[in-house]
């Protein structure tokens, strides 16, 4: 009954223990479609530690792709309280090997935290992740745009378009865009066309796009027209992004600020001034004396 009673009370301290370290990963699965043999694809996961404490956190792989994956910066990371750390795995399929579907785990062990050191306990938070990847000798180009954005500048800064791009094909590759500017309802004043640089299979990336505003008319409402394409095909497009190009403030002369506080430029705040002083002298009445203060 003791024993029992004892298990118990142990088994409560381990559960609350590795509930209060806590450990997570995502998304899980973790899959890899249409991977090409003998390509780099990759996948970024995210390392959540709700705990109170930072912690150090290990990985490695277990299955049939173990030893496709790499882990990018490192397969030990510090993961902040309360806070998160993101891991790219890398997969590199061999050439070699049959087209198909393989299976693996991504595990995950929580190896020390800054509050519990020197404690004596070996026992801290794991998780494993199921890793799908199917893999294929058959190049794929394709693509996804997550947003088309702008906002308003300052004349002789240029507009920035961002545009988020993820590759989901298996061969490197980058958006072709190309944008339309238009002055409010009129004609078109200007056209970008850009082709922006590839990047891996699975990875996302955000573009910048830019428009110099010099020489342009300022104060005027902007409309653009977006379209992103990828190897020909048309993978995203925006209508009436409005955007102004405003006036730039100047800095006011620093004589006109100084007069504006009452002082002039040899820091004098009496100089020019109506000097007004009342001069009380008990039993004689109240003597008023007035005068302006010349320039020294």
């Amino acid at each position: 009954m003791k024993k029992t009673l004892l298990n118990l009370v142990i088994s409560i301290f381990l559960i609350s223990f590795v509930y209060a370290v806590g450990l997570g990963v995502a998304p899980a699965p973790v899959s890899f479609e249409n991977a090409l043999k003998g390509a780099a694809t990759e996948k970024q996961i995210s390392v959540q530690n709700p705990g109170e404490n930072a912690i150090t956190v290990s990985m490695e792989i277990e299955g049939e792709t173990a030893e496709w994956i790499d882990f990018l910066p490192a397969s030990t990371v510090e993961v902040p309280a309360k806070g998160q750390t993101k891991v790219t795995l890398r997969l590199t399929p061999p050439e070699n090997e049959p087209n198909g579907r393989y299976t693996g785990k991504i595990l995950t062990r929580a190896k020390g935290s800054s509050g519990f050191e020197g404690s004596g306990m070996g026992i801290f938070p794991g998780v494993d992740t199921e890793l799908i990847a199917t893999i294929t000798d058959r190049e794929i180009i394709r693509g996804s745009v997550a947003n088309i954005l702008t906002k308003d500048e300052e004349y002789g800064d240029p507009v920035r378009f961002l545009i988020g791009f993820t590759n989901e094909g298996n061969v490197p590759a980058g958006p072709d865009v190309r944008i339309e500017i238009k002055k409010g309802t009129g004609s078109t004043v200007d056209v970008i066309e850009k082709s922006l640089e590839k990047i891996q299979p699975g990875a996302s990336r955000e573009y910048k796009v830019e428009w110099e505003t010099a020489g342009k008319e300022k104060n005027v409402y902007y409309r653009a027209s977006a379209i992103v394409m990828v190897n020909g095909d048309i993978i995203g497009e925006k209508e009436d992004i409005g955007f102004r190009v405003m006036e730039k403030e100047e800095e006011e002369e620093p004589v006109k600020k100084q007069a504006e506080a009452g002082q002039t430029a040899d820091n004098d705040p009496l100089v020019g001034m109506i000097i007004i002083i009342t001069i009380v002298v008990l039993g004689a009445g109240i003597i008023i004396l007035s005068g302006k203060k010349g320039k020294k």
